[in-house]
């Protein structure tokens, strides 16, 4: 898993092995959201 910092302020973990963005907010950890993906 990697953990990122993008420039929209959001803390970004990618599950390789999963194939998934989990986008959580910085501001507020209450407003996780995973993003899938798919190749």
């Amino acid at each position: 898993m990697l953990f990122v910092f993008n420039p929209l302020g959001l803390a970004c973990w990618w599950s390789f092995s999963g194939s998934e963005l989990i986008l959580v907010d910085s501001n507020s950890n209450k407003n996780n959201f995973i993003v899938p993906i798919k190749f």
